[in-house]
Protein backbone atom coordinates (compact mmCIF):
# COMPACT_ATOMS: atom_id res chain seq x y z
CA UNK A 1 0.00 0.00 0.00
CA UNK A 2 2.52 2.14 0.57
CA UNK A 3 4.06 1.83 -2.84
CA UNK A 4 0.86 2.38 -4.61
CA UNK A 5 0.07 5.41 -2.82
CA UNK A 6 4.09 6.85 -3.68
CA UNK A 7 3.37 5.64 -7.31
CA UNK A 8 0.04 7.84 -6.98
CA UNK A 9 1.75 10.41 -5.28
CA UNK A 10 4.35 10.68 -8.25
CA UNK A 11 1.61 10.50 -10.70
CA UNK A 12 -0.25 13.68 -9.39
CA UNK A 13 3.13 15.49 -9.21
CA UNK A 14 4.17 14.63 -12.69
CA UNK A 15 0.10 16.13 -13.35
CA UNK A 16 1.03 19.26 -11.28
CA UNK A 17 4.34 19.77 -13.39
CA UNK A 18 2.37 19.52 -16.79
CA UNK A 19 -0.35 21.07 -15.94
CA UNK A 20 1.03 24.43 -15.82
CA UNK A 21 1.60 24.15 -19.47
CA UNK A 22 -2.00 22.85 -20.10
CA UNK A 23 -3.03 26.01 -21.70
CA UNK A 24 -0.09 25.38 -23.97
CA UNK A 25 -0.73 22.23 -25.20
CA UNK A 26 -4.14 22.70 -25.48
CA UNK A 27 -4.02 25.97 -27.73
CA UNK A 28 -0.96 24.14 -29.88
CA UNK A 29 -2.55 20.72 -29.96
CA UNK A 30 -6.02 20.91 -29.71
CA UNK A 31 -6.53 24.70 -31.68
CA UNK A 32 -4.24 25.47 -34.02
CA UNK A 33 -3.28 21.98 -35.02
CA UNK A 34 -6.38 20.63 -36.25
CA UNK A 35 -6.98 24.08 -38.40
CA UNK A 36 -3.31 23.84 -40.11
CA UNK A 37 -3.19 20.32 -40.66
CA UNK A 38 -6.84 20.19 -41.69
CA UNK A 39 -6.43 22.75 -44.31
CA UNK A 40 -3.29 21.57 -45.48
CA UNK A 41 -3.95 17.66 -45.71
CA UNK A 42 -7.87 17.68 -45.87
CA UNK A 43 -8.72 20.47 -48.59
CA UNK A 44 -5.21 22.14 -50.12
CA UNK A 45 -2.84 18.85 -51.35
CA UNK A 46 -5.96 16.79 -52.51
CA UNK A 47 -7.45 19.69 -54.41
CA UNK A 48 -4.02 20.56 -56.02
CA UNK A 49 -2.37 16.50 -55.79
CA UNK A 50 -5.99 14.77 -56.81
CA UNK A 51 -8.25 16.90 -57.27
CA UNK A 52 -10.44 16.67 -53.82
CA UNK A 53 -12.14 13.69 -55.73
CA UNK A 54 -12.23 10.77 -52.98
CA UNK A 55 -12.86 12.36 -49.36
CA UNK A 56 -11.68 8.69 -48.01
CA UNK A 57 -8.15 9.06 -49.62
CA UNK A 58 -7.58 12.25 -47.93
CA UNK A 59 -8.76 10.57 -44.73
CA UNK A 60 -6.28 7.97 -45.76
CA UNK A 61 -3.16 10.53 -45.95
CA UNK A 62 -3.87 12.54 -43.04
CA UNK A 63 -4.84 10.33 -40.45
CA UNK A 64 -1.35 9.31 -40.36
CA UNK A 65 0.13 12.72 -39.77
CA UNK A 66 -1.16 12.28 -36.02
CA UNK A 67 2.23 10.12 -35.70
CA UNK A 68 4.67 12.83 -35.48
CA UNK A 69 2.17 14.85 -32.89
CA UNK A 70 2.21 11.62 -31.10
CA UNK A 71 6.38 11.36 -31.31
CA UNK A 72 6.81 15.01 -30.21
CA UNK A 73 4.97 14.59 -27.62
CA UNK A 74 5.80 11.52 -26.06
CA UNK A 75 9.08 12.98 -26.77
CA UNK A 76 8.96 16.23 -24.37
CA UNK A 77 7.66 14.76 -21.73
CA UNK A 78 9.73 11.50 -21.37
CA UNK A 79 13.70 13.03 -22.35
CA UNK A 80 13.54 15.51 -18.91
CA UNK A 81 14.57 12.10 -17.71
CA UNK A 82 17.38 12.37 -19.38
CA UNK A 83 18.20 16.13 -18.48
CA UNK A 84 17.80 14.82 -14.94
CA UNK A 85 20.02 11.63 -14.81
CA UNK A 86 22.53 14.50 -16.39
CA UNK A 87 21.68 16.91 -13.84
CA UNK A 88 19.35 17.24 -11.21
CA UNK A 89 19.17 13.81 -10.12
CA UNK A 90 15.96 13.99 -8.76
CA UNK A 91 15.45 10.33 -9.56
CA UNK A 92 17.75 9.48 -7.13
CA UNK A 93 15.01 10.89 -4.43
CA UNK A 94 12.81 8.81 -6.61
CA UNK A 95 14.58 5.37 -6.52
CA UNK A 96 15.00 5.76 -2.39
CA UNK A 97 11.36 5.72 -2.16
CA UNK A 98 10.11 3.45 -4.80
CA UNK A 99 10.64 0.47 -6.52
CA UNK A 100 13.27 1.74 -9.55
CA UNK A 101 11.04 -0.11 -11.66
CA UNK A 102 8.03 1.52 -10.50
CA UNK A 103 9.69 4.87 -11.13
CA UNK A 104 10.00 4.16 -14.70
CA UNK A 105 6.90 2.82 -15.25
CA UNK A 106 5.01 5.64 -13.72
CA UNK A 107 6.53 7.81 -16.19
CA UNK A 108 5.38 5.76 -19.00
CA UNK A 109 2.15 5.42 -17.38
CA UNK A 110 1.79 9.47 -17.11
CA UNK A 111 3.49 10.16 -20.35
CA UNK A 112 0.82 7.83 -22.53
CA UNK A 113 -1.89 9.04 -20.38
CA UNK A 114 -1.40 12.67 -21.06
CA UNK A 115 -0.29 12.44 -24.19
CA UNK A 116 -3.56 10.79 -25.16
CA UNK A 117 -5.60 13.13 -23.16
CA UNK A 118 -3.52 16.12 -25.29
CA UNK A 119 -4.45 13.94 -28.55
CA UNK A 120 -7.98 12.59 -28.30
CA UNK A 121 -10.16 15.66 -29.04
CA UNK A 122 -8.35 16.43 -32.21
CA UNK A 123 -10.04 14.06 -34.65
CA UNK A 124 -13.30 14.69 -33.31
CA UNK A 125 -12.55 18.76 -33.77
CA UNK A 126 -10.86 17.80 -37.22
CA UNK A 127 -14.30 16.25 -38.43
CA UNK A 128 -16.51 19.31 -36.92
CA UNK A 129 -13.96 21.77 -38.78
CA UNK A 130 -14.15 19.66 -41.86
CA UNK A 131 -17.06 17.65 -42.11
CA UNK A 132 -17.26 17.18 -45.90
CA UNK A 133 -13.80 16.46 -46.23
CA UNK A 134 -13.15 14.27 -43.00
CA UNK A 135 -16.56 11.60 -43.16
CA UNK A 136 -16.46 9.83 -39.78
CA UNK A 137 -19.21 8.09 -40.73
CA UNK A 138 -17.64 4.27 -40.91
CA UNK A 139 -15.37 5.45 -37.43
CA UNK A 140 -15.42 3.21 -34.54
CA UNK A 141 -14.44 5.96 -31.69
CA UNK A 142 -13.32 3.43 -29.16
CA UNK A 143 -11.26 1.78 -31.21
CA UNK A 144 -9.72 5.12 -32.27
CA UNK A 145 -9.07 5.98 -28.55
CA UNK A 146 -7.96 2.27 -28.01
CA UNK A 147 -5.65 2.80 -30.69
CA UNK A 148 -4.27 6.24 -29.08
CA UNK A 149 -3.65 4.80 -26.00
CA UNK A 150 -1.54 1.92 -26.97
CA UNK A 151 -0.21 3.93 -29.93
CA UNK A 152 1.04 6.66 -27.15
CA UNK A 153 2.02 3.89 -24.25
CA UNK A 154 4.60 2.32 -27.27
CA UNK A 155 6.01 6.04 -27.86
CA UNK A 156 6.20 6.79 -23.80
CA UNK A 157 8.20 3.24 -23.60
CA UNK A 158 10.47 3.92 -26.29
CA UNK A 159 11.32 7.42 -25.49
CA UNK A 160 11.72 6.12 -21.31
CA UNK A 161 14.33 3.77 -22.77
CA UNK A 162 15.96 5.98 -25.34
CA UNK A 163 16.20 8.81 -22.32
CA UNK A 164 18.24 5.94 -20.56
CA UNK A 165 20.35 5.18 -22.98
CA UNK A 166 21.28 7.99 -24.11
CA UNK A 167 24.74 9.00 -22.57
CA UNK A 168 24.21 13.17 -22.43
CA UNK A 169 21.64 15.97 -23.91
CA UNK A 170 24.23 16.31 -26.97
CA UNK A 171 22.91 13.07 -28.12
CA UNK A 172 19.06 14.09 -28.60
CA UNK A 173 20.56 15.24 -32.35
CA UNK A 174 21.30 11.34 -33.13
CA UNK A 175 18.50 10.37 -31.54
CA UNK A 176 16.10 12.12 -34.02
CA UNK A 177 18.26 12.22 -37.10
CA UNK A 178 19.13 8.15 -36.65
CA UNK A 179 16.29 6.73 -35.36
CA UNK A 180 13.50 8.59 -35.01
CA UNK A 181 13.05 10.00 -38.28
CA UNK A 182 13.18 6.23 -39.77
CA UNK A 183 10.60 5.45 -37.14
CA UNK A 184 7.70 7.84 -38.08
CA UNK A 185 8.89 8.21 -41.78
CA UNK A 186 8.96 4.43 -42.45
CA UNK A 187 5.71 4.47 -40.15
CA UNK A 188 2.75 5.29 -42.16
CA UNK A 189 3.36 8.65 -41.51
CA UNK A 190 2.63 9.71 -45.05
CA UNK A 191 1.43 6.07 -46.89
CA UNK A 192 -0.36 3.67 -45.57
CA UNK A 193 1.53 -0.23 -45.42
CA UNK A 194 -0.63 -1.72 -48.74
CA UNK A 195 1.11 1.35 -50.74
CA UNK A 196 4.02 0.69 -49.66
CA UNK A 197 4.37 -3.25 -50.28
CA UNK A 198 2.56 -2.88 -53.53
CA UNK A 199 5.82 -0.40 -54.50
CA UNK A 200 8.33 -2.96 -52.92
CA UNK A 201 7.51 -5.97 -51.18
CA UNK A 202 10.61 -6.25 -49.61
CA UNK A 203 10.10 -2.67 -47.69
CA UNK A 204 6.55 -3.90 -46.71
CA UNK A 205 8.31 -6.55 -44.78
CA UNK A 206 10.74 -4.19 -43.33
CA UNK A 207 8.06 -1.78 -42.16
CA UNK A 208 6.08 -4.68 -40.58
CA UNK A 209 8.88 -5.06 -37.76
CA UNK A 210 8.35 -0.91 -36.86
CA UNK A 211 5.80 -0.75 -34.72
CA UNK A 212 4.90 2.28 -35.56
CA UNK A 213 3.59 1.35 -38.85
CA UNK A 214 0.77 -0.32 -36.66
CA UNK A 215 -0.29 2.90 -35.10
CA UNK A 216 -0.95 4.92 -38.19
CA UNK A 217 -2.58 1.25 -39.46
CA UNK A 218 -4.89 0.66 -36.43
CA UNK A 219 -5.97 4.24 -36.63
CA UNK A 220 -6.77 3.97 -40.12
CA UNK A 221 -9.08 1.00 -39.86
CA UNK A 222 -10.53 2.45 -36.77
CA UNK A 223 -11.80 5.29 -39.09
CA UNK A 224 -12.20 3.52 -42.54
CA UNK A 225 -12.75 0.00 -41.53
CA UNK A 226 -11.40 -0.91 -44.84
CA UNK A 227 -9.66 -4.54 -45.41
CA UNK A 228 -6.49 -2.34 -47.25
CA UNK A 229 -5.12 -1.87 -43.51
CA UNK A 230 -3.76 -4.22 -40.69
CA UNK A 231 -6.46 -6.32 -38.79
CA UNK A 232 -7.50 -3.91 -35.73
CA UNK A 233 -6.74 -6.30 -32.98
CA UNK A 234 -3.23 -7.33 -34.25
CA UNK A 235 -2.31 -3.94 -34.37
CA UNK A 236 -3.31 -3.20 -30.37
CA UNK A 237 -1.47 -6.20 -29.59
CA UNK A 238 1.66 -5.48 -31.59
CA UNK A 239 1.78 -2.66 -29.89
CA UNK A 240 1.24 -3.64 -26.10
CA UNK A 241 3.98 -6.55 -27.22
CA UNK A 242 6.18 -3.75 -28.31
CA UNK A 243 5.80 -1.27 -25.72
CA UNK A 244 6.40 -4.54 -22.84
CA UNK A 245 9.57 -4.86 -24.71
CA UNK A 246 10.30 -1.33 -24.20
CA UNK A 247 9.75 -1.11 -20.97
CA UNK A 248 11.93 -4.54 -20.42
CA UNK A 249 14.74 -2.60 -21.93
CA UNK A 250 14.41 0.34 -20.38
CA UNK A 251 14.80 -1.11 -16.99
CA UNK A 252 17.96 -2.80 -17.83
CA UNK A 253 19.44 0.34 -19.34
CA UNK A 254 18.19 2.27 -16.30
CA UNK A 255 19.24 -0.17 -13.87
CA UNK A 256 23.23 -0.08 -15.28
CA UNK A 257 22.77 3.94 -15.62
CA UNK A 258 22.13 4.81 -12.13
CA UNK A 259 23.30 1.01 -10.41
CA UNK A 260 19.97 0.77 -8.04
CA UNK A 261 20.19 -2.78 -6.31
Amino acid sequence: MNSFRTFLYFLWRDWHVQAKYAGRFILNNVILYPIIQGLTFLYLQPSILFGDRDPQLNMMFFIGNILLLMMVLTYKLSITLLFDLDQDRFIDYQISTLRPHLVLLERVIFTSLFACLMLSPIFPIVSCYFPAHFNTAATSWWRVMLVLYCGSLFCASYHTFMACALSSPRDIRRLWIRYNQALFLLGGFSVPWYIINQASPILGYITRLNPMMYITEGLRQAFLNDAHFFPFWQCIVVLLFASYGMIVLGWRVFKRRVDHI
